[in-house]
């Protein structure tokens, strides 16, 4: 979500030409913390709606590139497949 709303902000920036995400040199994107979903049920996971927020990503108009070294893991993957571009 808070990648989300960064997004948001950047896109609504005017002096913002196109967008780079980049994590360290040891992982993009790790993905998901799974100690937070563990206490969770299959339904628990459906309401979540995780939906929403890739939807949103994927309606960004302005270029966003994924500079990407290391892993990209889970949702980090799924983060990169989002990006207009990707330099590994």
């Amino acid at each position: 979500a808070e990648v989300r709303d960064a997004l948001k902000m950047l896109e609504a920036d005017e002096e913002v030409r196109a967008i780079v995400l980049t994590g360290n040199e040891r992982a993009f994107a790790a993905g998901a913390d799974i100690k937070q979903m563990a206490g969770k049920t299959a339904i628990d996971m459906l309401l979540i709606d995780q939906f929403t927020t890739w939807d949103t990503i994927k309606k960004i108009k302005k270029p966003i590139i994924a500079a990407v070294s290391g892993f990209a893991l889970g949702g980090g993957n799924e983060l990169v497949m989002h990006c207009d571009m990707v330099v590994a």
